[in-house]
């Protein structure tokens, strides 16, 4: 009995160790099998194009036609030749840009775009077409500021907002419509005629920044300058149905200075302290403007051109404007 149990442990023990032994073989095998198998790598992410903001470049804002420009997904040549040729569509019609500056505008964009390649730094409006109020000195060109007889006025220099403007990046395209001397809240002169409104032709277009106001609206330009004193870039703004910006702080740096003068001729004080300003001055306020010492800027997304091109009917446009 005693041989028998030894016997049978024996061959017990020999089917474990090839049992084990070929367990072995077999993971070894697997392993060898998987070393051999060639590791697939990561396809590489493809690099996703610039996306265009929707619509056609002349419809964009200046913060998405910046955008664009800056990552490539058009050009600074391409940006200003989609509003050149909007506004050689609307313009004649319109009369809201009296100077035509495509050459020098092409030839800035050009630039820009090389700038660019190079990795230049890039202002933050860089190849963003706008236009520019004909009150204020563009290098070159007579300030005519709706006036026939100003037009030997021929400015030495750019003014500081055209120049800073500049600066940013921005391309000008144009100077825009203004009345006689800036000073109506209608923009029609006998040096350039009438602008109109592009929602509809029997509605104003406002003043003094009338022209300013059509062309942004109409999609000439992102951004169209202006000045305001007595509302001259608001009361356009209302009529063209766009937004604009009119910065309280010139306003407020003039008010000190009447009243310090005024204080000093010894003028009464009126309410909280303030002093009465002289009448010529109240008249100016409501009625003018003061253009080399207020410019701000007129800011709209081409409405009434993208209402135009989707059919909008005029009827609603004039309830909106």
């Amino acid at each position: 009995m005693a041989k028998k149990t030894a016997t049978r442990k024996k061959s017990a023990a020999k089917k474990a160790a090839k049992t084990s032994s070929k367990t072995s073989a077999v993971r070894k095998g697997k392993v060898a099998k998987a070393a051999t198998k060639p590791v697939k790598q990561a396809a590489p992410r493809k690099s996703s194009a610039p996306r265009r903001p929707k619509g056609p470049a002349w419809q964009w804002s200046a913060v998405e036609t910046a955008a664009a420009i800056r990552s490539s997904a058009i050009s600074a040549v391409e940006t200003v030749e989609a509003h050149l040729e909007r506004m050689r569509a609307v313009n004649p019609r319109l009369n809201a840009v009296v100077v035509d500056l495509s050459e020098e505008a092409l030839a800035a964009a050009h630039a820009a775009d090389k700038r660019r390649a190079k990795g230049g730094e890039l202002g933050l409006l860089h190849g963003v077409p706008i236009t520019i109020k004909e009150n204020v000195d563009y290098e070159g060109r007579p300030n005519f500021n709706g006036v026939p007889a100003n037009k030997d006025l021929i400015a030495p220099s750019d003014s500081p907002v055209v120049r800073n403007l500049k600066k940013a990046g921005a391309i000008i395209i144009g100077l825009t419509n203004t009345p006689e001397f800036s000073f109506r809240g209608f923009t029609d002169n006998p040096l350039h005629g009438l602008t109109l409104n592009p929602w509809d032709p029997n509605i104003t277009c406002g003043g003094s920044s009338g022209g300013a106001g059509s062309a942004v609206a109409a999609g000439i330009g992102t951004i169209a300058h202006g000045n305001d004193i007595g509302g001259s870039l608001r009361w356009p703004a209302h009529c063209n149905g766009v937004a604009t910006i009119k910065d309280a702080g010139t306003y407020s740096g003039l008010q000190r200075k009447r009243n310090r003068r005024a204080a000093d001729a010894g003028a009464s004080d009126v309410g909280a302290g303030a002093a009465r300003p002289p009448r010529r001055r109240r008249q100016a306020r409501a009625g003018g403007d003061e253009p080399a010492r207020s410019a701000r800027s007129l800011v709209g997304t081409g409405a009434a051109g993208r209402a135009e091109a989707e059919g909008a009917d005029q009827g609603r446009a004039r309830q909106d404007s």
